[in-house]
């Protein structure tokens, strides 16, 4: 019986430093999402204050972060990309490079969101060449349409010249599976904190009464050893999951970067909602 409640005190205490590094990476997002707000990096400061909003951290760290996150959508500024060809009919397959990364291969419609400021839009099609709009977003600007005039180029006999396709860039990750993982490990280390803090109270009962004497009966060890090696599994189950999320995003995005303009070392502003 005593080493039963040893047991389950060496497994609280060997998860408690895992929900302290928690609780510091939600302060950190925190803190990084709100300095990058301020200089004006919306689209780096996002991810930050969609981490620190998660209902895994503190509440006085979500009670920030959330109208934080509000307002930096307000903030935002976005595109809607429509071009044309000739004789005025819409044109779907389009490459869309925004500051000399590419953001789509094909119009859909959707707004592009980005940083507020100057920004270089470059379309590219097969069959005609490439035009390029110097833009200027104000922050809050929401769905500005910008339009593209994607005529091909003709001969001096009037026949189109045979301009090459696009080169694709790289392709877009999928993220579904990243997403996925992401909600297991939400979910198991939700389950983790509500298991943990009734195996205490269950554990500080035992403490204040049987344990005292030493006369606890299994069947009163046993539920709280099992509450405290269920909580123990969940909060693996979160970080195994959450870190390989982590590392399927990364791996996208190093594999965008990669694709995109060397001129540009950084990844720019840009995301879809």
């Amino acid at each position: 019986m005593a080493a039963a409640l040893a047991l389950a005190l060496s497994t609280s205490l060997s998860v408690r430093p895992a929900a302290a590094d928690l609780k510091d990476d939600c302060a950190e997002a925190a803190e990084q999402g709100q300095a990058l707000m301020r200089a004006g990096k919306l689209a780096q400061a996002r991810p930050q204050l969609v981490s620190c909003a998660r209902p895994v951290c503190p509440r006085v760290v979500r009670t920030d972060c959330a109208p934080w996150l509000v307002e930096l959508d307000r903030m935002m500024p976005s595109f809607v990309v429509r071009a044309r060809d000739e004789r005025g009919r819409d044109v779907i397959v389009v490459r869309v490079v925004v500051d000399g990364h590419s953001v789509a291969d094909r119009l859909d419609g959707s707004a592009v969101s980005i940083d507020p400021g100057e920004h270089v839009l470059r379309f590219e099609v097969a069959g005609a060449p490439a035009t390029e709009e110097r833009i200027l977003l104000a922050q809050g600007e929401k769905n500005r349409v910008v339009s593209a005039s994607l005529h091909a180029a003709l001969n001096a006999d009037g026949s189109r010249v045979d301009v090459p396709a696009p080169t694709p860039q790289g392709h877009h990750a999928n993220l579904v599976p990243t997403f996925v993982l992401g909600g297991v490990g939400l979910v198991a280390l939700g389950v983790f904190a509500g298991l943990e803090v009734s195996a205490q109270q269950d554990k500080s009962r035992l403490d204040g009464g049987c344990g005292r004497t030493g006369s606890c009966a299994p069947g009163q060890v046993d539920p709280v050893r099992t509450q405290f090696d269920a909580a123990g599994i969940s909060l693996g189950i979160g970080l195994a999951a959450l870190g390989v999320a982590t590392v399927l995003l990364l791996v996208a995005t190093k594999g965008d970067a990669g694709a995109a303009a060397p001129a540009r070392a950084q990844t720019p502003g840009v995301f879809r909602f």
